[in-house]
């Protein structure tokens, strides 16, 4: 399987053993579900930009839309079971219940907690930094966000 977009970069990138969904195993000690965590799989399309965002923001590019998986892993990343961020919310919280009750332990009631809008915060899947929206450009000198306001451009970064 070779990864896309790498011959365009002059990557190499050595072809992948076993696909996805044998790296995200059902997990035996979930310690992310009790804890009240919540892990998601998904595609980043642009890794270099979440690896290295301050000299990204320097050149004072937009931020881009997070592009969608190819077709092959659109399953994958749909999968409520693997907590796929394609995923319907309400059939990943049934998982996770289906979860606890296969190996015995309680999820918490994040509903009492005072911290309860924060933690029901999910990130738009086109997105690719939490509370930046793509079509933004971070001004670091100044310490600005600048936000589009051409129709066209809403249109176009808008999921």
């Amino acid at each position: 399987m070779e990864m896309p977009g790498s011959m365009e970069a002059g990557l190499e990138v050595p072809p992948l053993e076993s696909g996805p969904k044998d790296k995200a195993h059902e997990p035996k000690d979930n310690k992310t579900d009790t804890q009240n965590k919540f892990c998601q799989t998904c595609f980043i399309s642009l890794a270099e930009i979440l690896c290295k965002p301050v000299p990204f923001f320097m050149r004072g590019k937009p931020i881009p839309k997070r592009m969608l998986p190819p077709e092959d892993l659109v399953k994958y990343y749909t999968d409520a079971e693997k907590r796929g961020y394609l995923a319907d919310p309400i059939k990943v919280d049934e998982a996770r219940k289906q979860l606890a009750l296969k190996y015995g332990y309680i999820l918490p009631d994040i509903t009492k907690d005072e911290l309860y809008e924060m933690l029901c915060q999910r990130k738009d899947p086109r997105q690719m930094f939490f509370g930046l929206a793509p079509g933004w450009v971070i001004n670091m000198t100044e310490k600005k966000i600048l936000k589009p306001t051409d129709e066209r451009l809403l249109a176009y970064y808008s999921s």
